[in-house]
Formats: C-alpha cells, structure tokens, sequence
C-alpha cells in the first residue's frame, strides 16, 4: 500500500463505536461488526490506491474500546520513510482533524461512508462528489503547503512541496486543491493549463487560510458554495472581479 494515511476521528466521535458500525452498512451490505481500517486510508499521488474494504476479525467494539485512533499512518514503503514524506501526511491528517471539529460527526460519518463505498475518493461523479472536493482540497492544500514551510529547498523529491502545490489543478483529476493555493499565494511561477485550455491566470492573492477554514462548517458540501462566499471578500482584499472569474475558469468553477 506504501505510505498513507487516514483520519477516521474515532476517539474525538462521541459515538465512535456507532460511528464506525453505521460505516459498515454500505451498498446494502452489513459487514460483520468490524471494518478494515484500512479501508480507511486515503490515495496519495505516489503512493498507489487503498485496498478494498476486507472485514477484521476483532470485535469493533472491543478494538475502539482499547485504542480509538483519529489519525492513522501507514508507513509500510520502506524506501519512502523521509522525514518531509511522513511529515506532509501527518500535516494533511491534521488538516482534517481540525476540518472535523469545525464540520461536525455527521459530515464525517457521510465522508467515511462515501470512501468505504468508493474504495477511496470516487472519480468526482458520484453522489457526494462535492464534500470530498471540499475536504481533500483542504487537506492537499494544506500538506504540501505546510511542509514546504517546514522543509524548503531541503526535501527528499524530484521537486519541493511548494512547486509541487504550483504544478498541478487537481488530485484525482477532481479535487481542485490548487484552487485554494492560487486564492493564497502570490507566486509568480509558471503555471499550468486550465482546463480552459488556456494557461491558468492566477492574479489572486489576498484570500487566507483563516478565510477559507471559515467556509467549512457542516453544510458546507461543494467548492461552488466556498467560491460564493469568498465574493462577498474582493472588494477588501483587492481582488477584482475579472481576476477572481478568470481563475475560477481555469479550475471551472
């Protein structure tokens, strides 16, 4: 599986036995008390795909009771364990701790759900779709911008965290987490080619991380929704209205 990791949040669930025993009614099927964590363990870009979802033998309640994690990390590619790789997980497991506690159990339980049914994060067509935008948008963002702030020039892959953050418009071919960079930064690196088909313009900055945490609360379930509430915020940050539209074009939003 190589190295990932998941977020379940099953210790700071009040409910976490329920939590993860409703996650196990997917597709009609009631899997046996337990559920593979995992399952659970999210696709990274060099990393390869979770597993499908394969029932454990030890009671889920009796697992939860003893060690409920809210983070998991999975380091199982031995040729990979840097310092900046593992710390980038974790930077972007925590990102969606703290999504968690802003969104609340529900959201959670119906982004467990959705990753169970769809080994993962789907291919952006599927009912739910839009939440998993909003949450791994947030998550990518945030990884790979923080381990940047963290590593610099000094990291272990073919290009830094932050080029790596500037390179791409999507994970999955979906989850727009450039978007949330480009709203950010004030880089003038080249970018690349909107799905416009033009070159992605990027005159944005002025948008903070505050701002966008502030538009993820528990009904906030698609990218349309955030990029609606950052309007209200152009006038006081300098942003013109044809520079928001034109970045918005090139990730078509």
């Amino acid at each position: 599986m190589g190295n990932v990791g998941s977020a379940p949040m099953l210790d700071k669930s009040p409910g976490n036995v329920s939590l993860l025993t409703a996650a196990t009614y997917v597709g009609g099927v009631l899997y046996p008390i337990a559920v593979s964590i995992v399952s659970l363990f999210e696709p990274t870009p060099d990393r390869g795909v979770p597993p499908t979802v394969v029932p454990v033998l030890a009671p889920l309640s009796v697992w939860l009771g003893i060690a409920a994690p809210d983070i998991i990390v999975n380091s199982s590619n031995a040729a990979n364990i840097n310092s900046d790789d593992m710390r980038e997980i974790l930077y972007h497991e925590l990102a969606h701790s703290i999504h968690f506690l802003k969104a609340g159990d529900a959201y959670w339980l119906d982004e467990i759900i959705f990753t169970i049914q769809h080994n993962g994060y789907g291919n952006g067509t599927e009912n739910g779709s839009g939440r998993v935008q909003v949450v791994e948008s947030w998550g990518y963002q945030m990884g790979y911008n923080m381990a940047h702030l963290r590593y610099g020039v000094l990291h272990s892959e073919s290009d830094s965290w932050l080029e790596q953050a500037e390179e791409e418009l999507f994970f999955e071919g979906f989850i727009p987490y450039g978007w949330q960079h480009d709203l950010i930064d004030n880089a003038n690196a080249e970018e690349p080619t909107g799905i416009n088909g033009l070159p992605l313009s990027d005159n944005v900055t002025g948008i903070t991380r505050s701002d966008i945490f502030n538009t993820m609360g528990s009904g906030t379930v698609t990218v349309q929704f955030q990029r609606n509430e950052f309007q209200t915020l152009l006038p006081s940050r300098g942003i013109t209205q044809a520079n928001y539209d034109a970045l918005n074009a090139g990730y078509g939003l």
